[in-house]
């Protein structure tokens, strides 16, 4: 089973902080148990979502790509290259 397929307000929580620790003290820099603190839940429920780093990674980085990707295709780009300047403005 993906994480797309376990999205609960939880599993929302625990991205939303580690994408905070991550953008504020990098990726390799950030603990599971900071982000389960960040996401005020224990180290076993951030577990039961995602079962190593990688995963719990891996999601983050699906989440904000189809985050990203909406943002652009609602910007509706005229050409590639009115696409990716939308992307960038996205992504920062």
């Amino acid at each position: 089973m993906s994480w797309v397929d376990r999205r609960t307000p939880a599993v929302e929580r625990i991205l939303d902080a580690a994408g905070g620790l991550f953008a504020a003290r990098g990726v390799d820099a950030v603990a599971m148990g900071e982000i389960a603190a960040a996401a005020g839940c224990s180290r076993a429920t951030l577990y039961r979502y995602f079962p190593d780093r990688p995963a719990l990674q891996l999601a983050f980085v699906q989440r904000e790509a189809v985050r990203v990707g909406a943002l652009v295709a609602a910007d509706a780009p005229a050409t590639v290259t009115d696409a990716v300047l939308a992307a960038l403005r996205h992504v920062r």
